[in-house]
């Protein structure tokens, strides 16, 4: 049920209780089920809610709002065991192995590329209606946990989108202070191999 923890919270501090009753209600989700101790929220309902909040907030790209204000600190004892790692790396190891408890679907890979290593989160809702909000948080979440390890102040060298390019990009380049790449087959988040 972890899904939507720190969302619902900033969203209800952020835009209001309204805004998050309907994000709620249009996703056909019960108001705090997030906050249950077992359950399964499925992706397809944080696309819902995710893209009534952004309906709601009359912003397509709200999910660039969530960017900076969610963590993995957010994901009760999932995200706790995952931060809990001594090194990145650590911390990456057990990402990849806790990941199917999270979301069984989803996927997450390590790779190496020239000077950089990619940290790839694919999801099998990638495309549909909802899912660029997702993907914004998501990338955001990434980022939030390399700056744990590395440095506060720790960008990434590239970002990768498995989107397509949207009319204007300005709001995703300022959030991420990098340029993303659109169209690649998964997101991804790059660092240097030294950092």
């Amino acid at each position: 049920t972890s899904s939507l923890i720190g969302l619902t919270d900033f969203i209800d501090a952020e835009f209001g209780e309204p805004v998050l009753t309907g994000a709620y209600r249009d996703s056909g989700l019960p108001s705090g089920v997030e906050k249950g101790i077992a359950g399964f929220i499925p992706e397809v309902s944080v696309l819902r809610f995710l893209e009534s909040t952004a309906r709601l907030m009359g912003n397509a790209e709200v999910g660039l709002s969530f960017a900076g204000a969610v963590s993995f600190t957010c994901y009760g004892v999932w995200g706790q065991h995952i931060v809990q790692g001594d090194t990145l790396g650590d911390c990456l190891a057990r990402f990849k192995r806790v990941i199917p408890l999270h979301t069984p679907y989803d996927s997450l890979r390590i790779s190496a590329d020239g000077e950089h290593v990619w940290l790839r989160h694919t999801f099998p809702t990638s495309g549909m209606h909802g899912y660029r909000n997702l993907e914004y948080a998501t990338l955001g979440i990434l980022i939030d946990l390399c700056r744990q390890y590395l440095r506060p102040s720790w960008l990434p060298q590239s970002l990768d989108s498995d989107m397509p390019r949207p009319a204007r990009t300005t709001g995703s380049e300022d959030t991420y202070c990098t340029t993303l790449r659109f169209g690649a087959p998964s997101i991804g988040i790059a660092g240097p191999r030294d950092a």
